[in-house]
C-alpha cells in the first residue's frame, strides 16, 4: 500500500484525524462492492481523503451491482439484484427502475444502466487518477493532463469474446489474465491492464472502462471533451441510457 500524504484524486493534503473532509482513509481503487471477497484495510492501494472516498463509494456500489448482474455466474447475478432491491432502501430505487426496463432480445434480456452521466464521468476520473498514481507514484495534474475514456458494456464484450474464441480457441479474458501487464484482482473478477498511461479495467468480464492519460493540448482536449459528450448523450439512466444484458 502506498502511504501518500496528498489525495490522488483532489491533490489536497491528508491529515490523521476523524470525520474531516481531508481525513485520510484507506482506498481500494477496485471497491469491495465489485468483488465477492472483501479485502482488509491493509490490502488497500493508497490513502484518499474522506470526501473523495465518500463520493467514489456512491458509484462503487452501483457499478458493483451492474457488473455482478452481468456475470456468467447466474446465481451471483440473481442474488446481487435481489439484495440491491431488498437490502438497501436508500439505493433500491435505481435498481427497481433498471428492472422495470427489462425486455427480451435474441441474446437474452436487456436492462438500462442505473448510472447518471455526470456520476459515471466523475467515477471514471477517480479510476484514471487512482490508477495513474498507482502506476507512476505521481499525481494527475489537471493543468497539464486530460483524460480520454470509454465505457464498454456487455453486448460489445460478448461480441469480442465470441469472435476471439473462434479465432484463438480460448477465452480473451483468461488470456488477458496471463499478460505481464495485467493486474488480476480476486481471481479475475477485475482485470487491470496498464501500459504507458493507458488503462483497461474489466469487471466480471462484461463491463469495461478504457482510460488514457494524455498531455493537455488542443488535440487531446478535444478527445477528452468528445468522451464526456458521448457519456452525457447516452447515460441518463432515467431517459435514454446505455443498456446491459
Amino acid at each position: 500500500m502506498i502511504r501518500n500524504k496528498l489525495c490522488p484524486y483532489c491533490r489536497h493534503p491528508l491529515i490523521k484525524a476523524e470525520n474531516q473532509d481531508n481525513s485520510r482513509s484507506v482506498e481500494h481503487l477496485i471497491p469491495n462492492t465489485t468483488l465477492t471477497i472483501k479485502r482488509k484495510n491493509n490490502e488497500g492501494d493508497f490513502y484518499a481523503c474522506r470526501k473523495c472516498n465518500g463520493r467514489k463509494s456512491n458509484i462503487d456500489y452501483v457499478l458493483g451491482v451492474v457488473a455482478k448482474s452481468q456475470s456468467t455466474d447466474s446465481k451471483m447475478a440473481a442474488n446481487t439484484l435481489i439484495k440491491a432491491v431488498t437490502k438497501d432502501e436508500k439505493r433500491a430505487q435505481r435498481f427497481l427502475d433498471m428492472l422495470h426496463t427489462v425486455r427480451e432480445i435474441p441474446a437474452g434480456v436487456e436492462m438500462k444502466v442505473p448510472i447518471g452521466a455526470d456520476e459515471l464521468i466523475e467515477y471514471i476520473y477517480f479510476l484514471g487518477k487512482g490508477q495513474y498514481f498507482k502506476s507512476t507514484n505521481r499525481l494527475f495534474n489537471p493543468s497539464k493532463q486530460v483524460i480520454e475514456f470509454d465505457y464498454i458494456n456487455k453486448p460489445v464484450l460478448d461480441y469480442v469474446e465470441k469472435n476471439y474464441s473462434v479465432e484463438h480457441s480460448s477465452n480473451p479474458f483468461r488470456d488477458l489474465e496471463k499478460n505481464e501487464l495485467t493486474e488480476v484482482v480476486n481471481n479475475g473478477e477485475c482485470l487491470i491492464w496498464s501500459r504507458r498511461n493507458q488503462y483497461l479495467f474489466i469487471f466480471h468480464d462484461y463491463t469495461a472502462i478504457i482510460i488514457k492519460i494524455l498531455s493537455k493540448n488542443r488535440k487531446n482536449m478535444k478527445k477528452s471533451k468528445k468522451s464526456i459528450d458521448y457519456i452525457r448523450e447516452h447515460f441518463d439512466y432515467k431517459k435514454h441510457n446505455q443498456a446491459v444484458q
